[in-house]
């Protein structure tokens, strides 16, 4: 996997725009992948949190 090049290089080397396409391409795949990841966890615990506030309200209840 290539890097995302620095200034400098840039304008010492040029510049390959179809390289920096394709490293961008891996970038927004790799941050689209994290983001469903998120996702998936945060739905997760925010179903626990709703079964964890359903327990504290049931054990308030039997009080």
């Amino acid at each position: 996997m290539a890097c995302v090049c620095a200034a400098r290089d840039v304008t010492t080397q040029g510049l390959d725009l179809a390289q920096m396409q394709m490293v961008d391409l891996e970038k927004i795949e790799e941050l689209t992948l994290h983001s469903i990841e998120q996702h998936k966890t945060n739905t997760a615990q925010g179903a626990r949190i709703e079964r964890l506030e359903e327990l504290i309200e049931d054990m308030r209840a039997t009080r």
